[in-house]
């Protein structure tokens, strides 16, 4: 179908995405692959909660913070989509590629349902 995007719960026409973000993990676990801090700065960030107020640590070493890793309650997933859209979002496009980290298209499309956002499983 051209001039259309399948999302997880149908096609979508391409003028009605809007803002959209095409890289993103929505549901993304990398518990993993949890590694020692790098930088002094960042002992501090191993046992935290990710906050507005740590970002930009994380930024340079995401991650030494396990709560980062961590794949998010659909609770808070559906927090920061109804940020998204409130700011006038239509669209994301997960780009999580396997199960193994955290890969889980019927939460998306639970949350696509939920929330009215076009999510794309890429």
């Amino acid at each position: 179908m051209k001039d259309y995007l399948q999302t997880v719960t149908g096609p979508v026409a391409r003028e009605d995405m809007g803002l959209t973000l095409p890289h993103e993990h929505l549901f993304n676990d990398l518990s993993s692959v949890v590694d020692a801090p790098c930088y002094p700065f960042s002992q501090r960030l191993v046992d935290k909660k990710v906050t507005a107020e740590i970002q930009w640590a994380l930024k340079h070493d995401p991650y030494c913070c396990a709560d980062n890793m961590d794949r998010k309650p659909i609770e808070d997933v559906i927090f920061e989509i109804n940020n998204f859209i409130s700011l006038g979002g239509r669209t994301i496009v997960d780009a999580t590629g396997s199960e193994s980290i955290g890969r889980d298209a019927q939460a998306l499309r639970e949350v696509a349902l939920k929330t009215g956002l076009n999510i794309v499983a890429s």
